[in-house]
């Protein structure tokens, strides 16, 4: 069921290995995807939270793939891209994360000072 793919899914990206997972969550209908992918969210969200935003960026990519308006998933993908040089992306990402995201915390700002430092406006 969803679970069982959400969770598989999850086991393979935090495997590295994205192809799989997306492989998992693609074999599911339409209607179920964005719940598996909330699935490898909920498992992938700790090693972003504890600051890898290098190893949960592909992770956090294949979640926005299904839940376009997931902002944590925005924000960590957008800095991961950052971090790796993918300015388009990263500037994408972490602007859709702004216009979700409206909280005055330091992941708005965080995503705003990346972004001025992109040379862009959010």
């Amino acid at each position: 069921g969803v679970e069982g793919a959400g969770y598989s899914a999850a086991c393979w990206a935090l495997a590295g290995r994205i192809a799989e997972a997306a492989q998992r969550i693609e074999a599911l209908p339409p209607e179920q995807q964005s719940v598996a992918a909330g699935i490898v969210f909920g498992v992938g969200h700790p090693v972003a939270d504890m600051g890898d935003d290098l190893s949960a960026g592909p992770i956090m990519d294949l979640v926005v793939r299904y839940q376009p308006t997931n902002y944590m998933a925005l924000y960590h993908a957008g800095m991961s891209a950052y971090a790796t040089g993918r300015t388009e992306v990263a500037i994408d990402h972490l602007r859709r994360f702004l216009t979700i995201y409206t909280a005055g915390d330091g992941w708005r700002g965080n995503a705003l000072v990346v972004l001025e430092r992109l040379g862009v406006s959010p």
